[in-house]
């Protein structure tokens, strides 16, 4: 078991945040882990005859250089409600077996959302999100087919059993580091039947006033009204005060409702500024 542990700020740009090997029934649950090249390297992870216990990597915030979240060689193997985000690509799915399981998980990544290869794993019920070219790519060698997956629908079409009930788009996160969610397409959108009961927090699944469970480590709601500063643009750190100095903020909505008009305050040397928004 590798559990409740926050692992950053390792010495190597190319570090390994968590890299169990040959494992059987390991259980890799409630971690954060962030600034390294893989999140987790999860290599020949199988079940083990003593205990017939299948492995589990869940409630997981991964937040990596290269990718989020790597399986390899996988038999037995539960990856649910991880939230994963890499440089490169947010899930790694290699050559593994047909009772590897991913569901209830967002990948974001730089390049592809998720990179299959040679793979027979099910998924569905996750959010896959990128910010580049293509949402993922697949290749199969046997027959040759290579495909870079332009959205979701492509995905489906691939195998019409798999991905059904995934959804594509922006997760929204809380922060540039911060893993939590904010937006809409991840709340109350999994798959109660994994059996994941609480979140990375210890929160209860499904929240308290929901009967389904969200997708990703952390289990949260959504409201209407819901603004917050999210960056100070100038001044900048260096320039000195005048009588009259412009500030300007950056300003997020994480809310469901289209926000019109704010109130905006602030202090400065025990002043206290305040200015309507529209």
């Amino acid at each position: 078991t590798i559990s409740d542990n926050h692992l950053s700020g390792f010495g190597s740009n190319f570090a390994y945040g968590i890299y169990p090997y040959q494992v059987d029934g390991a259980v890799i649950s409630l971690n954060h882990v962030s600034d390294c090249y893989y999140g987790v390297y999860a290599y020949y992870l199988s079940s083990t005859s003593a205990a017939t216990q299948s492995s589990e990597i869940s409630n997981n915030m991964f937040d990596a250089g290269y990718y989020g979240l790597s399986v390899l060689y996988g038999d037995s193997v539960g990856v649910y409600h991880n939230t994963a985000r890499g440089g490169y690509a947010g899930v790694r799915d290699y050559y593994n077996g047909t009772s590897v399981n991913f569901r209830n998980n967002i990948f974001v990544g730089g390049t592809y959302a998720l990179y299959n290869y040679n793979t027979n794993a099910f998924g569905d019920y996750n959010l896959y999100h990128s910010t580049g070219t293509y949402l993922g790519y697949s290749y199969v060698s046997s027959p040759y087919t290579l495909t870079y997956i332009d959205s979701l629908g492509q995905l489906q079409a691939l195998d019409s059993t798999m991905h059904m009930s995934s959804v594509e788009g922006d997760p929204i996160f809380a922060g540039a580091t911060d893993l939590h969610v904010f937006g809409p397409l991840a709340n109350d959108a999994g798959d109660n039947t994994v059996g994941i009961t609480v979140d990375i927090e210890g929160d209860t699944r499904p929240m308290s006033g929901s009967t389904v469970v969200d997708m990703g480590a952390d289990e949260y709601d959504i409201t209407g009204n819901d603004a917050a500063v999210t960056m100070l643009v100038s001044p900048t750190n260096g320039i000195c005060g005048e009588d009259s100095i412009l500030v300007e903020i950056e300003i997020a909505n994480y809310g469901q409702d289209t926000i019109s008009s704010l109130l905006v305050g602030g202090t400065v040397h025990g002043k206290s500024l305040s200015t309507n928004l529209t």
